[in-house]
């Protein structure tokens, strides 16, 4: 076993690069797959359900040797090393892995074990990756501020305040990266599962533009919203991870290549301060924002600040989309039909496995008599929709922006537990900037922005037009570089 007294210890705090420099520590032989695996088991093994207990991981692979063999046997073949080889992942519980059950958070579905990868998990492994397990995860990933489910007991915890929400529904894919478990992690994204915890823990996360990414062996929550996306600790990291479950078969591909040639010209990032007024808005929050206006510019960005639209005035209901939710879980389950029960959201309500601050959306989706195609109100959400994007894309024309700025969050993170467990706070102000990007399909990149006075993590969110994620990443960059807000947390 590997101690954290060694040099690999080094590669839990790193600032940026990762996976680079993993990989120059492979090709000049100062460790080996093994060696710095093992390393990632031992800090799981310390930190997870013991010590600090953050309650991160569901599984743990049980086949791990045998992928680092298979990994280091491989290498020989290559001139050069895959893109990820010997990359620790860790990936959240409603992404198919072989061997492991798919249980969504839910203890009704712990025998639920595919016999082949997700399409994206698929693409980790052919690029060196080792899958440790998977995460904790809000059950069906109905979360936005916390993690529970009914597989294992208690919340996941924040590594940086332990009595503090990690964000949800990906909270164990956030902390795993956030605690050095990992170098990434895989996450799924709907109204703000990337996002969220990617925020409340310090880390740079990415939802794609939707359809970006194969949803391919994936529990489904609202196919119109969902997709996958991926967690790290620095932007060069995240884009190595990007390109591989894209299906690049270049290194770097698009996007890592994006980073390393640097901006073709100037970006420039709006700032929507309708989302972050101070009437509505946590005063940490409104003079951390303040402080990105300025890192941007002295890191080379253009700032437009502020930029406005009325659309706003334009309301939706969110649930009207999570509506389809029984018939897209239902369409999963019976593809996985040659496993265990339950085959539909029915049987599974039917277990009693499910926890009761679940099931007043459960049960609202399960008594949905229409189709999705037949919702009563699509034509009207599909016009508001509409007007969304074309608001978002006058705007970002209009002034000729890469980007669109704005807090994740426009409050800190609350106590696990704030929303329902805890009277003495059953009011906490949440204040999620998330469904924005989910009902466009816009893609949105979460990247840290400083701290709360509790020296809790608070992210700043950058959202573009469809299929900007390398312009993302490039208008983000230099600001990551010049602020170098992450720190690891104190465990």
């Amino acid at each position: 076993m590997v101690e954290d007294t060694s040099s690999i210890a080094n590669l839990w705090d790193h600032p940026e690069a990762t996976v680079a420099t993993l990989l120059a520590g492979y090709r000049q032989h100062e460790y080996t797959v093994s060696d710095v695996v093992e390393a990632c088991r031992h800090r799981i093994e310390q930190l997870d359900r013991r010590g600090p207990t953050l309650n991160a991981m569901i599984t743990l692979a049980e086949d791990v040797a045998a992928q680092v063999d298979a990994v280091e046997r491989s290498a020989a073949e290559y001139s050069e090393l895959p893109a990820l080889h010997g990359v620790a992942v860790v990936i959240k519980d409603n992404i198919n892995v072989t061997g492991l059950p798919t249980t969504g958070g839910c203890a009704a579905l712990a025998e639920l074990i595919p016999s082949a990868d997700a399409e994206v998990v698929a693409r980790l492994k052919a690029a060196g990756a080792v899958i440790l397990g998977k995460s904790s995860m809000s059950e069906f990933a109905w979360g936005t501020y916390d993690t529970q489910n009914s597989i294992i007991e208690g919340y996941t915890r924040n590594p940086y305040h332990l009595d503090y929400a990690a964000g949800g529904s990906s909270g164990g894919s956030g902390v795993a990266v956030a605690a050095g478990y990992c170098v990434a992690a895989l996450g799924t994204d709907t109204g703000c599962s990337v996002r969220a915890p990617a925020s409340i823990n310090g880390l740079v996360g990415l939802r794609p533009t939707h359809g970006l990414i194969s949803m391919k062996g994936v529990m489904p929550m609202n196919a119109d919203w969902d997709t996958v996306g991926p967690m790290a600790r620095s932007l060069d990291d995240l884009a190595v991870v990007l390109d591989v479950i894209t299906g690049s078969n270049q290194t770097p591909g698009p996007y890592g290549g994006a980073l390393a040639a640097g901006s073709s010209r100037r970006a420039r990032v709006g700032v929507l301060r309708q989302l972050a007024d101070p009437e509505d808005t946590d005063p940490g929050v409104v003079a951390l924002l303040d402080q990105a206006v300025n890192d941007f510019a002295t890191a080379g960005v253009a700032v437009v600040d502020p930029v406005a639209t009325d659309v706003f005035e334009l309301a939706f209901d969110a649930f009207d989309w999570y509506l389809r939710f029984r018939f897209d879980l239902d369409g999963f389950l019976q593809e996985m039909r040659a496993n265990a029960p339950p085959h539909s959201l029915a049987e599974v309500l039917e277990t009693g496995l499910v926890l009761e601050r679940y099931l007043e959306p459960l049960r609202a989706s399960l008594e949905w008599p229409h189709l999705p195609p037949q919702h009563p109100r699509l034509t009207q959400m599909t016009d508001i929709r509409d007007r969304y994007r074309d608001a978002f894309s006058g705007l970002l024309e209009r002034h000729d922006l890469d980007a669109l700025a704005f807090p994740t969050f426009r409050f800190p993170p609350v106590l696990n537990g704030a929303m329902g467990d805890r009277p003495d706070s059953s009011q906490a102000p949440i204040g999620s900037n998330n469904y924005y990007a989910s009902l466009t399909g816009f893609p949105a990149l979460n990247v840290p922005m400083g701290y709360s006075e509790l020296g809790l993590p608070v992210g700043l969110q950058l959202l573009g037009p469809p299929g900007s994620e390398a312009r993302l990443l490039q208008a983000a960059h230099g600001y990551e570089r010049h602020t170098r807000h992450r720190r690891a947390p104190a465990l």
